[in-house]
């Protein structure tokens, strides 16, 4: 066991650890401090990822250990600093969100970096029994975060939605894992890919494949298991949404993208209608059903359901640009989404529920909040120059090359629908004259929020204008995992 190329987990993991010590012997200490510390600890991990060393020896495309349980490879190196920069930002949202709100804090910032360590795991799990646990640890800490506002009962019954689909998924995927096992024997995926190559057309095994793609899809919004998104998303605390839309949609199209072309390659011919299908209908039901919505919350809900649509195009391009399409996707809307929720927890005093008609006026009475939200759902309307659109359009340049023409009309289509209902929103914010009763006084922001509205503004500008660097890093991820295309 190599625990060097488990530095992350290991650091993360001891870093949640060290909050509960803390928070036990030095009740002194102001809570917002715990939460500040548990970032100033995360973004430290992070940086340093990027200027000390990344675990990788140079020239070694992977490395495995724990008996080849556990590999590192830049696609998981990708996934891991993305986990990270997910989770720093849902925490520093949290500290005056959780300060209004909860009097004991600590359990939830340590169940938010528990999160993280299970999608850090995930994006390094080589075989299907480590894929299930660490999918189970990041799932079992979303319970528990989904349902943290236990006097609230929209919250408590977010969360027993969330405990059940999250139940009936993990049974269906162990069940597909089951079935895998016995058509092959192995549980690794490249045990099962030698495998499967032989058996090209058995029916246990397709049908075990069948079973874990329901789980995955369950687990990143994907039509006809999204039915739990926009209830949730409603009733959950805002900050454990914005890490639920961002953290575990990546973590879970990196395994989705991982599993299809190492464990099932020479089943490209089964599962590739299946996700072009998916890819369309989630596109058409999250735009058509967010037009209607009058909570924000509940619309970015089916907002995330029309993302994932545009995310299932990439992955249904099966080339290394459509998968470096899909991570620059994910970097784009880490950075909308960011900004989209980080004003909701700012306004959540005054409008607790979220109701659009809430934010009327707003930018009379917080021009920093609503130019974050502005430019937040700009970037995932797609309009340019923006990352959002840049996003989309490298995504449908990778469909348009692998002849997906029908996907690509269906998310220009989309493209369209979420203009409507993102503006609507930006027009409620600047030209409407009627505040809701008790929303019209002025809301003051700290200085630390002003700065980092500031910045993840000027991020979504560069990503949008400078995306050389970004897809460079999406090029070499999805490369590690598709060197053949």
């Amino acid at each position: 066991m190599d625990f060097s190329l488990l530095r992350w987990e290991i650091a993360v993991t001891s870093l949640a650890l060290l909050l509960l010590v803390v928070d036990l012997f030095l009740r002194r200490i102001p809570k917002w401090a715990l939460g500040l510390g548990a970032a100033l600890g995360l973004g430290a991990f992070l940086l340093r990822s990027f200027l000390v060393d990344d675990g990788l020896p140079p020239d070694v495309p992977r490395l495995y250990t724990a008996h080849g349980f556990y590999l590192l490879d830049p696609l998981a190196i990708w996934a891991k600093r993305f986990s990270m920069a997910a989770t720093l930002l849902t925490i520093l949202m949290s500290i005056r969100y959780l300060d209004r709100k909860e009097s004991h804090p600590t359990e939830y910032y340590v169940l938010q970096l528990t999160a993280c360590l299970g999608m850090m795991l995930i994006a390094s799990s080589a075989d299907l029994v480590s894929l299930f646990v660490a999918l189970e640890l990041t799932t079992i800490s979303f319970f528990v975060l989904v349902g943290f506002q236990k006097g609230n009962a929209i919250c408590l019954e977010a969360a027993l939605k969330y405990l059940v689909f999250g139940a009936l998924s993990s049974g269906i995927m162990l069940y597909g894992i089951a079935l895998i096992y016995g058509a092959t024997g192995e549980i690794t995926f490249t045990g099962i890919a030698a495998k499967g190559g032989v058996h090209p057309d058995s029916f246990l095994l397709l049908t075990g494949l069948s079973l874990v793609l329901t789980g995955l899809a369950f687990k990143v919004s994907a039509v006809p298991f999204h039915w739990w998104t926009p209830d949730v998303y409603e009733g959950a605390p805002t900050p454990t949404v914005a890490l639920l839309s961002i953290g575990s949609k990546g973590a879970g199209f990196v395994i989705l993208i991982r599993l299809l072309h190492e464990a099932f390659p020479d089943y490209r011919a089964n599962w590739l209608p299946l996700i072009g299908i998916a890819s369309g209908a989630s596109i058409l039901v999250g735009n058509l059903g967010a037009l209607s919505q009058s909570n924000l919350k509940r619309l970015m809900g089916y907002s995330s359901i029309s993302h994932t649509g545009f995310l299932l195009l990439g992955v249904a391009a099966t080339s290394v640009v459509g998968l470096s399409s899909v991570l620059y996707y994910l970097v784009a809307y880490l950075l909308a989404n960011a900004l989209v929720f980080g004003a909701m927890c700012e306004t959540a005093r005054e409008n607790p529920r979220q109701d659009i008609r809430g934010y009327a006026a707003l930018a009379g009475r917080s021009a920093w909040i609503a130019g974050a939200l502005t430019f937040g759902l700009l970037s995932l309307s797609g309009i340019p120059p923006l990352a959002g659109f840049f996003a989309k359009l490298l995504m449908i340049r990778a469909a348009i090359a692998h002849g997906l023409l029908v996907l690509c009309g269906l998310a220009i289509l989309g493209v369209v629908c979420s203009l409507y209902y993102y503006l609507g929103v930006v027009r409620t914010m600047y030209f409407s004259d009627a505040p809701a009763p008790g929303a019209g006084a002025p809301i003051t922001l700290l200085r630390p929020v002003r700065w980092l509205f500031a910045l993840l503004i000027v991020a979504v500008f560069l990503v949008g204008f400078f995306q050389a660097p970004w897809w460079r890093a999406s090029v070499e991820a999805a490369k590690s995992l598709v060197p053949r295309y």
